[in-house]
């Protein structure tokens, strides 16, 4: 019985659940990077004026969402090759989500306060909507 319930715990993950993970992963890596890289263009994308001295902050953030975005990433791929148990595939998928409505409720804070308009809380806010709802197709999946 207790090789059963080895076996059901690191089957591998459907292609839903690894397509949505690799591309949560992969979107944050992305956004990561693009903070890095040029944190003024990233900013004018997402509707936010960039004081030159903020670019740090910008590139703080981006090197931790790339971070995450890597992990979950490598995770992944350990845990389709069934070299990863669900349930802690599981669990960073469930950080990821958590760290997705973070930010989605401090974009609203951030609008809520003037920091921003609305076309900037539509991007942030949506961003980060679609990064936990891609988390959360994963996380069921598991």
């Amino acid at each position: 019985m207790g090789q059963d319930q080895q076996t059901t715990t690191t089957a591998t993950p459907s292609t839903l659940t690894s397509t949505a993970i690799t591309s949560l992963a992969a979107l944050k890596i992305g956004l990561g990077a693009a903070c890095v890289i040029a944190p003024q263009l990233t900013c004018d994308l997402f509707l936010l004026s960039l004081p030159p001295q903020a670019a740090i902050a910008v590139r703080l953030f981006g090197s931790s969402c790339a971070a995450v975005g890597a992990i979950t990433l490598r995770l992944n791929k350990k845990c389709s090759e069934g070299k990863l148990n669900k349930s802690d595939m599981k669990m960073v998928a469930g950080f990821n989500i958590l760290a997705d409505m973070v930010d989605t409720a401090s974009s609203v804070v951030g609008y809520s306060s003037g920091m921003y308009g609305l076309g900037a809380l539509g991007m942030l806010g949506g961003g980060g909507v679609v990064l936990a709802a891609l988390g959360a197709v994963g996380y069921r999946g598991l």
